[in-house]
């Protein structure tokens, strides 16, 4: 398990206060905020552009595509759709470090 730097956790706690990273860590573990840290996610962002934890980028998008669309409803049965080429088309407007995933 990674811990923040003493550097970037002096910065979250001037940046977002001690109840919010707190708050950050018991909702989505310490793991999370290192990610964000090692992407360079601004501090003030870090909340709302989270998306979540994954095993992979296939099963974000896949999730992700299916949380936004009915694809079962707007897609005929006999099409397949080859989610490792959506992923990489997808993850453009994503970031993801040791499997948590950002939209930048």
């Amino acid at each position: 398990m990674s811990d923040l730097t003493y550097t970037q956790t002096k910065g979250l706690i001037s940046q977002l206060g001690r109840d919010e990273v707190d708050s950050l860590v018991k909702q989505h573990g310490i793991e999370m905020l290192v990610a964000a840290c090692e992407l360079g996610i601004q501090a003030d962002s870090i909340e709302d552009s989270y998306q979540g934890f994954w095993q992979s980028d296939k099963d974000f998008v896949m999730d992700l595509l299916y949380d936004l669309y009915d694809l079962e409803q707007l897609l005929p049965h006999f099409i397949a759709i080859d989610w490792e080429i959506t992923a990489r088309a997808v993850m453009t407007d994503y970031s993801e470090d040791n499997g948590h995933y950002w939209r930048i």
